[in-house]
């Protein structure tokens, strides 16, 4: 009889041991801890990542801890022809250097995932320099009174998660 039982609770162990995995490949998820996620899989997370130095702001879709490093995970919902766009790589870097700040640790990568494919993202120097262009032409912009909305697309809009604020709001 219980001979029996311990079988089935291996057998359930392993069940969802496996189930687990699957999840994690089909999410584009490295191995590691998931530390906490954006995602509605999840409990969501109760803050965001704020470097103060430059007054930047996010939250990736997952952050996993591996053998002491973080990793921040972008899932993107739309299948990539043959490389990422460079949005979505300047976004991961974003998450990077979001990460360095908040938790002292620099990520080596990023990673971002597509239904069809996923690509692990280099935090190089260089990347990151892009980055910091990125934010002070988009300051400069700004101050200039030139930072618009860029697209004509109410989806977009009702996604957004400054929609609440925007002047520039289509809905």
């Amino acid at each position: 009889m219980y001979i029996l039982f311990a079988a089935g609770l291996i057998a359930a162990a392993w069940l969802l041991f496996w189930q687990s995995a699957k999840y994690r490949r089909s999410a584009g998820l490295p191995k590691g801890k998931v530390i906490f996620t954006d995602s509605h899989l999840w409990r969501r997370l109760d803050q965001i990542l704020f470097d103060k130095s430059i007054a930047l702001a996010g939250k990736p879709d997952y952050v996993i801890e591996n053998a002491g490093e973080i990793i921040p995970v972008e899932i993107k919902s739309n299948k990539i022809k043959s490389k990422p766009y460079n949005s979505h790589i300047l976004q991961l870097a974003a998450y990077c250097r979001l990460i360095d700040s908040c938790f002292a640790k620099r990520p080596g990568y990023g990673v971002l995932h597509y239904p069809n494919r996923t690509f692990e993202i280099k935090y190089t120097i260089k990347l990151e320099s892009q980055l910091m262009d990125l934010v002070d032409t988009i300051r400069l912009k700004s101050s200039q009174g030139e930072g618009h909305r860029s697209h004509q697309s109410t989806a977009k809009c009702m996604g957004c998660g400054y929609a609440a604020i925007c002047e520039e709001r289509l809905m």
